[in-house]
């Protein structure tokens, strides 16, 4: 998948009229681009009543994200995407959360892998 992303938002530092990023592009507008994509795999891989297949759901969002996340450091000089990169790692987690409950769903990709494994095991009677 290839989008043409043409964005700049331009800041200027302390009033001096000096840009000091203007090949940044905002995480939100990242978020609109995977939104969609991340909603569909979760209706996909997850039943409101059954659960999700956590393992194979987490990978895949992990694989749009990625897709995603090249597309726009593309466009991004090395200042914007480090400051890209330092967004995103606050807003990550609120995010996805967010995303799961408003779709009748609980995040568990952001928990540790171990206690992942151990939710996907399936449970054996005496």
């Amino acid at each position: 998948m290839r989008l043409n992303v043409s964005y700049s938002v331009i800041k200027m530092a302390d009033d001096s009229e000096i840009t000091t990023l203007t090949r940044y592009i905002p995480v939100d507008v990242f978020l609109g681009m995977i939104e969609g994509n991340i909603k569909k795999l979760i209706h996909t891989y997850g039943h409101t009543n059954c659960g999700l297949r956590q393992e194979e759901l987490c990978e895949k969002i992990k694989k749009i994200i990625s897709e995603h996340k090249n597309i726009i450091f593309e466009h991004m000089d090395t200042r914007s995407k480090k400051k890209w990169s330092k967004e995103w790692d606050s807003q990550r987690s609120k995010y996805f959360s967010r995303l799961y409950q408003e779709e009748g769903f609980i995040n568990m990709c952001s928990i540790p892998f171990q206690s992942i494994a151990f939710h996907s095991m399936p449970f054996h009677s005496g």
